[in-house]
Protein backbone atom coordinates (compact mmCIF):
# COMPACT_ATOMS: atom_id res chain seq x y z
CA UNK A 1 0.00 0.00 0.00
CA UNK A 2 2.81 2.38 0.89
CA UNK A 3 4.54 1.92 -2.46
CA UNK A 4 1.29 2.34 -4.35
CA UNK A 5 -0.29 5.28 -2.55
CA UNK A 6 2.47 7.12 -0.70
CA UNK A 7 3.08 7.83 2.98
CA UNK A 8 0.22 10.24 3.65
CA UNK A 9 -2.48 8.21 1.90
CA UNK A 10 -1.24 5.08 3.65
CA UNK A 11 -1.46 6.79 7.04
CA UNK A 12 -4.93 8.20 6.39
CA UNK A 13 -6.27 4.88 5.10
CA UNK A 14 -4.93 2.97 8.09
CA UNK A 15 -6.28 5.58 10.50
CA UNK A 16 -9.78 5.53 9.01
CA UNK A 17 -10.18 1.82 8.36
CA UNK A 18 -7.86 -0.28 10.54
CA UNK A 19 -5.97 1.31 13.44
CA UNK A 20 -5.12 4.61 15.09
CA UNK A 21 -1.36 4.19 15.31
CA UNK A 22 -0.61 7.30 13.29
CA UNK A 23 3.03 7.56 14.36
CA UNK A 24 3.68 3.93 13.45
CA UNK A 25 2.08 4.43 10.03
CA UNK A 26 4.24 7.47 9.35
CA UNK A 27 7.50 5.87 10.47
CA UNK A 28 6.86 2.80 8.32
CA UNK A 29 8.03 4.92 5.39
CA UNK A 30 11.58 4.71 6.76
CA UNK A 31 11.87 0.97 6.26
CA UNK A 32 13.53 -0.04 2.98
CA UNK A 33 11.06 -2.91 2.50
CA UNK A 34 8.32 -0.31 2.12
CA UNK A 35 10.00 0.77 -1.11
CA UNK A 36 11.32 -2.58 -2.27
CA UNK A 37 14.90 -2.10 -1.10
CA UNK A 38 15.85 -5.69 -0.23
CA UNK A 39 19.60 -5.01 -0.12
CA UNK A 40 19.21 -2.32 2.51
CA UNK A 41 17.28 -4.44 5.02
CA UNK A 42 20.26 -5.79 6.95
CA UNK A 43 21.98 -2.42 7.51
CA UNK A 44 18.59 -0.92 8.37
CA UNK A 45 17.92 -3.58 11.02
CA UNK A 46 21.42 -3.06 12.45
CA UNK A 47 20.83 0.69 12.58
CA UNK A 48 17.40 0.23 14.15
CA UNK A 49 18.74 -2.05 16.88
CA UNK A 50 21.51 0.50 17.53
CA UNK A 51 18.93 3.29 17.75
CA UNK A 52 16.83 1.43 20.31
CA UNK A 53 19.91 0.46 22.33
CA UNK A 54 21.20 4.02 22.12
CA UNK A 55 17.94 5.37 23.55
CA UNK A 56 18.61 3.40 26.76
CA UNK A 57 22.12 4.84 27.01
CA UNK A 58 20.99 8.40 26.28
CA UNK A 59 18.31 8.19 28.96
CA UNK A 60 20.75 6.77 31.51
CA UNK A 61 23.25 9.53 30.78
CA UNK A 62 20.63 12.28 31.04
CA UNK A 63 19.19 11.00 34.33
CA UNK A 64 22.58 11.12 36.06
CA UNK A 65 23.82 14.47 34.69
CA UNK A 66 24.43 17.46 36.91
CA UNK A 67 26.31 15.76 39.72
CA UNK A 68 29.63 14.10 40.36
CA UNK A 69 28.98 10.98 38.33
CA UNK A 70 31.39 10.45 35.46
CA UNK A 71 30.25 9.99 31.87
CA UNK A 72 31.26 6.29 31.57
CA UNK A 73 29.32 5.52 34.75
CA UNK A 74 26.25 7.31 33.41
CA UNK A 75 26.39 5.25 30.24
CA UNK A 76 26.88 2.08 32.26
CA UNK A 77 23.66 2.81 34.15
CA UNK A 78 21.70 2.83 30.91
CA UNK A 79 23.63 -0.21 29.77
CA UNK A 80 22.57 -2.08 32.89
CA UNK A 81 18.88 -1.65 32.11
CA UNK A 82 19.54 -2.40 28.43
CA UNK A 83 21.33 -5.65 29.32
CA UNK A 84 18.44 -6.82 31.48
CA UNK A 85 15.99 -5.85 28.78
CA UNK A 86 17.83 -7.85 26.12
CA UNK A 87 18.33 -10.82 28.43
CA UNK A 88 14.64 -11.12 29.31
CA UNK A 89 13.13 -9.73 26.12
CA UNK A 90 9.83 -11.60 25.56
CA UNK A 91 10.25 -11.77 21.76
CA UNK A 92 13.45 -10.60 20.01
CA UNK A 93 12.00 -11.55 16.63
CA UNK A 94 9.00 -9.27 17.04
CA UNK A 95 11.17 -6.57 18.56
CA UNK A 96 13.69 -6.17 15.75
CA UNK A 97 13.10 -8.47 12.77
CA UNK A 98 9.38 -8.26 12.09
CA UNK A 99 8.93 -5.06 10.09
CA UNK A 100 5.68 -3.67 11.48
CA UNK A 101 6.16 -4.97 15.01
CA UNK A 102 9.66 -3.55 15.33
CA UNK A 103 8.81 -0.09 14.06
CA UNK A 104 5.53 0.05 15.96
CA UNK A 105 6.60 -1.16 19.37
CA UNK A 106 10.35 -0.64 19.56
CA UNK A 107 10.05 2.64 17.66
CA UNK A 108 7.52 3.80 20.23
CA UNK A 109 9.80 2.64 23.03
CA UNK A 110 12.71 4.63 21.60
CA UNK A 111 10.46 7.71 21.52
CA UNK A 112 9.53 7.13 25.16
CA UNK A 113 13.15 6.84 26.25
CA UNK A 114 13.99 9.96 24.26
CA UNK A 115 11.15 11.73 26.09
CA UNK A 116 12.50 10.51 29.44
CA UNK A 117 15.96 11.80 28.53
CA UNK A 118 14.50 15.18 27.50
CA UNK A 119 12.57 15.48 30.76
CA UNK A 120 15.78 14.67 32.63
CA UNK A 121 17.65 17.40 30.74
CA UNK A 122 14.92 19.89 31.65
CA UNK A 123 15.26 18.92 35.30
CA UNK A 124 19.04 19.37 35.21
CA UNK A 125 19.02 22.73 33.41
CA UNK A 126 19.58 25.94 35.44
CA UNK A 127 16.19 27.66 35.99
CA UNK A 128 17.40 30.98 34.56
CA UNK A 129 18.51 29.51 31.23
CA UNK A 130 15.85 29.35 28.49
CA UNK A 131 15.15 25.81 27.27
CA UNK A 132 12.66 26.37 24.47
CA UNK A 133 14.29 23.87 22.14
CA UNK A 134 14.15 21.14 24.78
CA UNK A 135 10.55 21.96 25.64
CA UNK A 136 9.63 21.85 21.95
CA UNK A 137 11.28 18.44 21.59
CA UNK A 138 9.52 17.17 24.71
CA UNK A 139 6.16 18.41 23.38
CA UNK A 140 6.64 16.61 20.04
CA UNK A 141 7.74 13.38 21.70
CA UNK A 142 4.87 13.49 24.19
CA UNK A 143 2.32 13.86 21.38
CA UNK A 144 3.75 11.29 18.97
CA UNK A 145 4.80 8.55 21.44
CA UNK A 146 1.21 7.34 22.09
CA UNK A 147 0.67 7.15 18.33
CA UNK A 148 2.87 4.04 18.11
CA UNK A 149 0.90 1.61 20.25
CA UNK A 150 -2.14 1.52 22.49
CA UNK A 151 0.11 0.31 25.31
CA UNK A 152 1.69 3.75 25.59
CA UNK A 153 -1.75 5.37 25.57
CA UNK A 154 -2.83 3.11 28.45
CA UNK A 155 0.31 4.05 30.40
CA UNK A 156 -0.47 7.73 29.80
CA UNK A 157 -3.94 7.15 31.27
CA UNK A 158 -2.36 5.53 34.31
CA UNK A 159 -0.05 8.53 34.70
CA UNK A 160 -3.04 10.87 34.62
CA UNK A 161 -4.67 8.96 37.48
CA UNK A 162 -1.46 9.00 39.54
CA UNK A 163 -0.76 12.71 39.01
CA UNK A 164 -4.38 13.87 39.31
CA UNK A 165 -4.27 14.48 43.12
CA UNK A 166 -1.14 16.63 42.81
CA UNK A 167 -2.59 18.52 39.85
CA UNK A 168 -5.84 19.26 41.71
CA UNK A 169 -3.86 20.59 44.67
CA UNK A 170 -1.85 22.86 42.36
CA UNK A 171 1.44 21.08 43.06
CA UNK A 172 2.40 20.60 39.41
CA UNK A 173 3.88 23.43 37.40
CA UNK A 174 1.82 24.59 34.45
CA UNK A 175 4.46 23.63 31.87
CA UNK A 176 4.46 20.02 33.08
CA UNK A 177 0.68 19.97 32.94
CA UNK A 178 0.84 21.18 29.34
CA UNK A 179 3.28 18.38 28.50
CA UNK A 180 0.96 15.82 30.12
CA UNK A 181 -1.98 17.30 28.22
CA UNK A 182 -0.14 16.85 24.91
CA UNK A 183 0.42 13.18 25.76
CA UNK A 184 -3.28 12.85 26.56
CA UNK A 185 -4.21 14.48 23.24
CA UNK A 186 -1.88 12.14 21.36
CA UNK A 187 -3.42 9.17 23.18
CA UNK A 188 -6.93 10.38 22.35
CA UNK A 189 -6.07 10.86 18.66
CA UNK A 190 -4.71 7.30 18.52
CA UNK A 191 -7.42 5.62 20.60
CA UNK A 192 -10.46 7.35 19.09
CA UNK A 193 -9.43 6.65 15.50
CA UNK A 194 -12.34 5.45 13.29
CA UNK A 195 -10.24 2.47 12.25
CA UNK A 196 -10.21 1.15 15.82
CA UNK A 197 -14.01 1.11 15.91
CA UNK A 198 -14.23 -0.49 12.48
CA UNK A 199 -11.95 -3.31 13.59
CA UNK A 200 -13.64 -3.62 17.00
CA UNK A 201 -17.09 -4.12 15.45
CA UNK A 202 -15.94 -7.40 13.96
CA UNK A 203 -14.83 -8.74 17.36
CA UNK A 204 -17.12 -9.50 20.32
CA UNK A 205 -16.34 -7.51 23.46
CA UNK A 206 -16.13 -9.58 26.68
CA UNK A 207 -17.85 -8.35 29.89
CA UNK A 208 -15.93 -5.67 31.78
CA UNK A 209 -15.87 -7.59 35.07
CA UNK A 210 -14.47 -10.65 33.35
CA UNK A 211 -11.78 -8.53 31.69
CA UNK A 212 -10.85 -6.94 35.02
CA UNK A 213 -10.48 -10.29 36.74
CA UNK A 214 -8.53 -11.86 33.90
CA UNK A 215 -6.30 -8.78 33.63
CA UNK A 216 -5.46 -8.97 37.34
CA UNK A 217 -4.64 -12.67 37.10
CA UNK A 218 -2.57 -12.52 33.91
CA UNK A 219 -0.71 -9.39 35.04
CA UNK A 220 0.15 -11.04 38.35
CA UNK A 221 1.43 -14.07 36.49
CA UNK A 222 3.46 -11.87 34.12
CA UNK A 223 5.12 -9.91 36.93
CA UNK A 224 5.83 -13.14 38.81
CA UNK A 225 7.45 -14.54 35.66
CA UNK A 226 9.63 -11.45 35.29
CA UNK A 227 10.82 -11.76 38.88
CA UNK A 228 10.91 -15.52 39.43
CA UNK A 229 14.05 -16.30 37.42
CA UNK A 230 16.02 -14.18 39.89
CA UNK A 231 17.99 -12.07 37.39
CA UNK A 232 16.36 -8.77 38.29
CA UNK A 233 16.42 -9.42 42.05
CA UNK A 234 20.07 -10.50 42.14
CA UNK A 235 21.21 -7.61 39.97
CA UNK A 236 19.26 -5.15 42.13
CA UNK A 237 21.06 -6.40 45.24
CA UNK A 238 24.41 -5.98 43.50
CA UNK A 239 23.78 -2.36 42.43
CA UNK A 240 21.96 -1.29 45.60
CA UNK A 241 25.03 0.32 47.27
CA UNK A 242 25.92 2.25 44.10
CA UNK A 243 22.33 3.39 43.64
CA UNK A 244 22.27 4.57 47.25
CA UNK A 245 25.29 6.79 46.57
CA UNK A 246 23.65 8.14 43.42
CA UNK A 247 20.41 9.29 45.04
CA UNK A 248 22.35 11.02 47.83
CA UNK A 249 23.10 13.75 45.24
CA UNK A 250 20.01 16.01 45.25
CA UNK A 251 20.91 17.84 42.02
CA UNK A 252 20.59 14.75 39.84
CA UNK A 253 17.46 14.49 37.66
CA UNK A 254 16.98 10.93 38.89
CA UNK A 255 16.80 12.13 42.49
CA UNK A 256 14.35 14.90 41.57
CA UNK A 257 12.12 12.58 39.57
CA UNK A 258 11.91 10.02 42.40
CA UNK A 259 11.18 12.51 45.18
CA UNK A 260 7.61 11.23 45.56
CA UNK A 261 8.41 7.67 46.47
CA UNK A 262 4.97 6.16 45.83
CA UNK A 263 4.36 7.59 42.35
CA UNK A 264 6.60 5.30 40.31
CA UNK A 265 5.39 1.93 41.68
CA UNK A 266 1.80 3.18 41.60
CA UNK A 267 2.10 4.36 37.99
CA UNK A 268 3.81 1.23 36.70
CA UNK A 269 1.41 -1.19 38.35
CA UNK A 270 -1.69 0.83 37.49
CA UNK A 271 -0.47 1.47 33.94
CA UNK A 272 0.29 -2.21 33.37
CA UNK A 273 -3.12 -3.16 34.75
CA UNK A 274 -4.86 -0.75 32.36
CA UNK A 275 -2.82 -2.22 29.48
CA UNK A 276 -3.94 -5.72 30.40
CA UNK A 277 -7.58 -4.70 30.80
CA UNK A 278 -7.48 -3.01 27.40
CA UNK A 279 -5.91 -6.10 25.82
CA UNK A 280 -8.48 -8.47 27.31
CA UNK A 281 -11.31 -6.25 26.11
CA UNK A 282 -9.81 -5.71 22.65
CA UNK A 283 -8.45 -9.15 21.73
CA UNK A 284 -9.80 -11.41 24.47
CA UNK A 285 -6.42 -12.17 26.03
CA UNK A 286 -3.27 -10.69 27.55
CA UNK A 287 -1.00 -8.45 25.46
CA UNK A 288 0.95 -10.38 22.80
CA UNK A 289 4.68 -10.81 23.21
CA UNK A 290 5.46 -7.86 20.92
CA UNK A 291 3.46 -5.59 23.26
CA UNK A 292 5.02 -7.16 26.33
CA UNK A 293 8.42 -6.15 24.92
CA UNK A 294 7.41 -2.55 25.56
CA UNK A 295 5.69 -3.26 28.87
CA UNK A 296 8.74 -5.09 30.20
CA UNK A 297 10.94 -2.07 29.44
CA UNK A 298 8.53 0.17 31.35
CA UNK A 299 8.51 -2.34 34.21
CA UNK A 300 12.31 -2.28 34.41
CA UNK A 301 12.42 1.52 34.48
CA UNK A 302 9.65 1.64 37.08
CA UNK A 303 11.42 -0.99 39.17
CA UNK A 304 14.73 0.88 39.39
CA UNK A 305 13.02 4.25 39.82
CA UNK A 306 10.99 2.79 42.69
CA UNK A 307 14.10 1.41 44.35
CA UNK A 308 15.86 4.76 43.85
CA UNK A 309 12.87 6.59 45.32
CA UNK A 310 12.89 4.37 48.38
CA UNK A 311 16.62 4.92 48.92
CA UNK A 312 16.25 8.69 48.44
CA UNK A 313 13.39 8.70 50.95
CA UNK A 314 15.59 6.95 53.52
CA UNK A 315 18.28 9.58 52.93
CA UNK A 316 15.83 12.47 53.41
CA UNK A 317 14.51 10.90 56.59
CA UNK A 318 18.02 10.71 58.03
CA UNK A 319 17.94 6.92 58.26
CA UNK A 320 21.30 5.12 58.32
CA UNK A 321 22.69 4.04 54.98
CA UNK A 322 22.31 0.43 53.99
CA UNK A 323 25.47 -1.55 54.79
CA UNK A 324 27.92 -2.35 52.03
CA UNK A 325 27.85 -5.91 50.77
CA UNK A 326 30.84 -7.92 52.01
CA UNK A 327 33.19 -9.32 49.41
CA UNK A 328 31.95 -12.88 49.81
CA UNK A 329 28.35 -11.74 49.26
CA UNK A 330 29.27 -9.88 46.06
CA UNK A 331 31.15 -12.91 44.78
CA UNK A 332 28.22 -15.19 45.63
CA UNK A 333 25.66 -12.92 44.00
CA UNK A 334 27.84 -12.42 40.91
CA UNK A 335 28.26 -16.17 40.58
CA UNK A 336 24.53 -16.67 40.99
CA UNK A 337 23.89 -14.04 38.33
CA UNK A 338 26.22 -15.80 35.89
CA UNK A 339 24.56 -19.15 36.58
CA UNK A 340 21.10 -17.65 36.07
CA UNK A 341 22.17 -16.24 32.72
CA UNK A 342 23.75 -19.47 31.48
CA UNK A 343 21.36 -22.03 32.97
CA UNK A 344 18.47 -23.55 31.02
CA UNK A 345 16.43 -23.96 34.25
CA UNK A 346 15.45 -27.48 33.20
CA UNK A 347 14.38 -28.59 36.66
CA UNK A 348 12.47 -31.66 35.43
CA UNK A 349 15.42 -32.79 33.29
CA UNK A 350 13.24 -33.52 30.28
CA UNK A 351 15.39 -34.66 27.38
CA UNK A 352 13.45 -32.49 24.91
CA UNK A 353 14.22 -29.41 26.98
CA UNK A 354 17.93 -29.97 27.60
CA UNK A 355 19.83 -26.96 26.35
CA UNK A 356 16.71 -24.88 25.75
CA UNK A 357 17.68 -21.27 26.41
CA UNK A 358 15.52 -19.25 28.77
CA UNK A 359 16.85 -15.81 27.94
CA UNK A 360 17.18 -13.96 24.67
CA UNK A 361 20.94 -13.40 24.75
CA UNK A 362 21.78 -17.06 25.35
CA UNK A 363 19.41 -18.07 22.57
CA UNK A 364 20.97 -15.53 20.20
CA UNK A 365 24.45 -16.91 20.86
CA UNK A 366 23.21 -20.46 20.25
CA UNK A 367 21.55 -19.47 16.99
CA UNK A 368 24.76 -17.72 15.92
CA UNK A 369 27.41 -20.23 17.04
CA UNK A 370 25.43 -23.26 15.87
CA UNK A 371 25.38 -21.85 12.36
CA UNK A 372 21.58 -21.78 12.25
CA UNK A 373 21.45 -18.02 11.67
CA UNK A 374 23.90 -18.22 8.78
CA UNK A 375 22.07 -21.15 7.15
CA UNK A 376 18.76 -19.34 7.52
CA UNK A 377 20.21 -16.21 5.88
CA UNK A 378 21.64 -18.21 2.99
CA UNK A 379 18.36 -20.05 2.40
CA UNK A 380 16.33 -16.83 2.45
CA UNK A 381 18.75 -15.16 0.03
CA UNK A 382 18.44 -18.19 -2.26
CA UNK A 383 14.65 -17.81 -2.12
CA UNK A 384 14.81 -14.14 -3.11
CA UNK A 385 17.20 -14.94 -5.97
CA UNK A 386 14.85 -17.66 -7.21
CA UNK A 387 11.86 -15.30 -7.17
CA UNK A 388 13.74 -12.57 -9.02
CA UNK A 389 15.05 -14.77 -11.82
CA UNK A 390 11.79 -16.66 -12.32
CA UNK A 391 9.76 -15.23 -15.18
CA UNK A 392 6.66 -17.27 -14.40
CA UNK A 393 3.81 -15.73 -12.40
CA UNK A 394 3.77 -18.59 -9.89
CA UNK A 395 6.77 -19.64 -7.78
CA UNK A 396 7.24 -22.66 -5.50
CA UNK A 397 9.94 -22.11 -2.88
CA UNK A 398 11.96 -24.74 -1.02
CA UNK A 399 11.12 -25.18 2.65
CA UNK A 400 13.52 -23.72 5.20
CA UNK A 401 15.71 -26.34 6.84
CA UNK A 402 16.15 -24.23 9.98
CA UNK A 403 14.21 -21.40 11.62
CA UNK A 404 16.27 -19.74 14.40
CA UNK A 405 14.15 -18.57 17.33
CA UNK A 406 15.93 -15.21 17.44
CA UNK A 407 15.24 -14.34 13.81
CA UNK A 408 12.10 -16.11 12.62
CA UNK A 409 8.58 -15.24 13.65
CA UNK A 410 6.56 -16.72 10.79
CA UNK A 411 7.08 -18.26 7.36
CA UNK A 412 4.72 -18.49 4.41
CA UNK A 413 2.81 -21.75 4.03
CA UNK A 414 2.30 -24.36 1.33
CA UNK A 415 -1.14 -22.89 0.62
CA UNK A 416 -0.93 -19.99 -1.89
CA UNK A 417 -4.44 -18.86 -0.90
CA UNK A 418 -3.38 -17.97 2.66
CA UNK A 419 -3.37 -14.23 3.30
CA UNK A 420 0.32 -14.26 4.21
CA UNK A 421 1.22 -16.01 0.98
CA UNK A 422 -0.91 -13.56 -0.97
CA UNK A 423 0.77 -10.55 0.64
CA UNK A 424 4.19 -12.11 0.01
CA UNK A 425 3.34 -12.67 -3.65
CA UNK A 426 1.93 -9.16 -4.01
CA UNK A 427 5.12 -7.66 -2.60
CA UNK A 428 7.21 -9.44 -5.24
CA UNK A 429 4.58 -8.72 -7.92
CA UNK A 430 3.81 -12.38 -8.50
CA UNK A 431 0.49 -14.15 -8.90
CA UNK A 432 1.16 -16.83 -6.30
CA UNK A 433 4.05 -17.98 -4.08
CA UNK A 434 4.06 -20.99 -1.78
CA UNK A 435 6.44 -23.36 -0.02
CA UNK A 436 6.93 -26.85 -1.37
CA UNK A 437 5.69 -29.58 0.92
CA UNK A 438 8.63 -31.63 2.25
CA UNK A 439 8.90 -35.04 0.65
CA UNK A 440 8.12 -37.93 2.98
Amino acid sequence: MLRQHGVWQHTVTMYLTYQGRFSASLITALHPLAWGGMQQVQPFVFGFISLVAGSFLVAGNALLRGGQIRYPTRLAAGGLVLSLFLLMLPSPTEAFYWLLSGLTYMGGLAFCFALLATIAVLHSAPPARPQWAWWGLAAALAFFAPGFTEMVSCLVLGLVFVLAPAALRGQLQKRWLVLLALAVVGSAVATLAPGNFVRHEAMPSPPLLRSLLLAAGTLGYTVASWLSNGLLLVLTLLVLPALQNVVSQPALPLTKLTRHVWRWPAWVLLGLFICYVFSHMAVGGPPPSRARNVLFAFFLVGWFFSVAGWLAYRTRQGLPALPELPDYARVALSSALLLLIMSDHNFKLRRSEVGAATNSVTQAYRDWLSGDAKRYDQEEEARYALIQRTTQDEVALPALSVQPHTLVWWDISSNPAMWGNQAYAQYFRKGAIWVKRPSK
